[in-house]
């Protein structure tokens, strides 16, 4: 309850709060491609996942899942485009689970391939009313969580295929709307271990959850962080019930930091500040990176790069930290 009195008093939050300080890295382009050898060229990656020494993208031009080492060089291609079991009708959000990769295909389902190329099935689950991800979701030991799309009340769903178990957790954010509140809840679901990172693409908060619970263990404010505070004051200026303006367009997570992709607009559209938080006891901000082209989409994390996908010259890029 308290962090819906929170949104209801944003406003005051935003205009009493100082911006918090946070160094900055200008981060240069270490290695980056725009194709790959056939001379496809990219368009779009809605999802990247680095797992296990290997970088896992969403290509939505290809309909495919490029599997490619940390130095972009590519192991191998999952899915095909078309309507097919075992084909991907539109590559958008994925995760990984150890080899398994999990994308949210056409046609109401979640597919699940294995990391060399293998189709291993897929999952309507009994579940299209109350999960359908549209951001990022989380799948471990055959169950699912993400968006609980079909509740009045929750913001969340873990769902498992095998046991017709579902469980509701996370309260859902009240606008004044009902349209608003039914497309403004979705929220990027992030796996910490122990741990869920759930974080709202238009809402400057993030919540941390016990994964087996589903207890809300602490929340933070983003409405003092640059570039979101920048971002806040352009959806005060506009009628809040008919707009939906997002400060956050990706997130990703690495050894217990949450790392934010914020969105900003001023003269005009972009998105390439990267702000990153340490979360393993309550958030606390560490670190903020600047990438260099004017709009990202998506990004990625190891222990020694981050790769991120510039939608306005459509490449891929792999920066060192």
């Amino acid at each position: 309850m308290k962090y819906l009195m929170l949104i209801a008093f944003m406003a005051l939050f935003f205009s009493c709060n100082e911006n918090v300080k946070i160094a900055e890295k200008k981060l240069t382009v270490d290695i980056e491609i725009d194709a790959l050898s056939d001379s496809t060229f990219f368009k779009q990656m809605l999802s990247l996942v680095f797992n296990d020494g290997k970088l896992y993208c969403a290509e939505e031009s290809r309909s495919q899942i490029l599997v490619l080492d940390e130095n972009l060089k590519l192991i191998n291609a999952i899915g095909n485009l078309g309507q097919g079991p075992e084909d991907i009708l539109y590559a958008s959000f994925i995760t990984v689970f150890k080899d398994t990769v999990i994308i949210k295909g056409g046609n109401q389902r979640m597919q699940l391939f294995h990391s060399d190329g293998k189709f291993i099935g897929s999952e309507k689950t009994c579940y299209e009313t109350c999960f359908w991800p549209y951001c990022r979701f989380v799948y471990k030991n055959n169950i699912f969580i993400g968006d609980a799309r079909d509740s009045d009340t929750y913001a969340h769903v873990k769902c498992s295929p095998d046991l017709g178990a579902v469980k509701y957790f996370g309260e859902r954010y009240k606008f004044p709307d009902p349209v608003q509140e039914k497309i403004r809840n979705n929220r990027y679901l992030l796996d910490g271990g122990d741990y869920l990172i759930s974080v709202s693409d238009n809402v400057p908060i993030i919540e941390k959850y016990d994964y087996e619970t589903g207890r809300l263990l602490s929340i933070f404010d983003l409405s003092k962080i640059e570039p979101i505070k920048t971002r806040m004051k352009e959806a005060d200026a506009v009628n809040k019930n008919n707009s939906y303006l997002c400060y956050v367009l990706d997130c990703n997570i690495f050894n217990d930091k949450v790392y934010l992709l914020c969105n900003m607009t001023t003269d005009r559209y972009y998105a390439n500040t990267v702000v990153v938080l340490d979360c393993i006891d309550d958030f606390k901000v560490d670190s903020k990176y600047s990438l260099p082209s004017n709009s990202y989409r998506s990004i990625a994390i190891n222990d020694k790069y981050l790769y991120a996908f510039a939608s306005a010259i459509c490449k891929l890029q792999r920066f060192k930290l």
